[in-house]
Parts: C-alpha cells; structure tokens; sequence
C-alpha cells in the first residue's frame, strides 16, 4: 500500500576528514543515522550520548540538537535516513486499522 503514494525516504551520505561540530540542530523529519566510521557525540537538554562504529541513532523531529563528528584513522563516514511525516502517519494507520 505504501509504495503506491508518492512520499520517497532521504538517505544521503556525511563523510569528513576533519572534526566537526554542529550548533542548534533542529530536524525537520525524523531520521536515523548509522555510524560507519568515528563517533558522533549528541548533546540535547540535559542528554549526552556518544555513537560509535556501527550504531543506529534515531533523531525526532522538533528537537534541538549540538552534534559533533569526530574521525577515525582520518575518516569520519555515517549515513542519514529520513523519513517524511506522512510516511510515519501513513504507517501508524495501517497499524492501528489491523
């Protein structure tokens, strides 16, 4: 059911070779970030957390963010996931109708 509509997911790729750190980061969808290469600190409210090698985090929507990429072996390499609302809605919905 879902493939018929319209909604497409993001993915796209975040390579670095150089530390780097992001202030006030607020996404607009939700997302979920796999790690490949170096670690991402994530700073939120009173919240810290660290992702390493081959971790999953999932970003909410709405919230802000301080995130900083630190490379390993000269290479920090993650990739992005969004999902679009809609889809999410989408989802809940057939869920909730079984």
């Amino acid at each position: 059911m879902l493939a018929k509509d319209k909604t497409n997911l993001k993915i796209e790729e975040i390579r670095m070779h150089k530390h780097h750190e992001i202030h006030r980061v607020k996404p607009l969808m939700p997302a979920l970030c796999r790690i490949r290469q170096g670690k991402k600190v994530i700073n939120w409210e009173t919240h810290s957390l660290t992702v390493d090698n081959n971790q999953i985090i999932l970003f909410p929507c709405g919230y802000e963010f301080y995130i900083a990429n630190y490379p390993e072996a000269g290479l920090y390499l993650a990739e992005m996931l969004y999902y679009p609302i809609d889809l999410i809605e989408k989802f809940q919905k057939i869920l909730c109708d079984n």
